[in-house]
């Protein structure tokens, strides 16, 4: 939180001055957006990243990695656990800005 907030005063800059008011919703905008960063901002978790483009991106990127033949399909299908557990951060700050946009309406 304290980098955007600390973005955003850079950008504005020294005479742009908020309200109370403006400073509160600019605050729960940022700790939204900082929240899209967990597993808990996608209702079916773990299985909703691993139906993204970005998750089986980040699956071949690490397999490939670590092997050097190609990267087979049913590997990418079916990682395993330390695989997943590396890709989940790479998923989710690729994801996370998206999924901001999503949390004020999920239910």
């Amino acid at each position: 939180m304290d980098a955007l907030w600390e973005t955003a005063s850079l950008i504005a800059g020294d005479e742009f001055e908020l309200s109370p008011a403006e400073g509160y919703v600019l605050g729960g905008a940022i700790l939204l957006h900082d929240a899209a960063m967990t597993l808990a901002a996608f209702p079916g978790g773990l299985t909703d990243l691993g139906k993204t483009d970005e998750w089986r991106d980040a699956i071949a990127l690490i397999l490939g990695g670590r092997q050097d033949e190609p990267v087979a399909v049913a590997d990418i299908e079916n990682p395993a656990g330390d695989v997943i557990a590396e890709a989940v951060p790479i998923v989710l700050r690729a994801l996370h800005a998206k999924q901001a946009e999503q949390l004020p309406i999920t239910a």
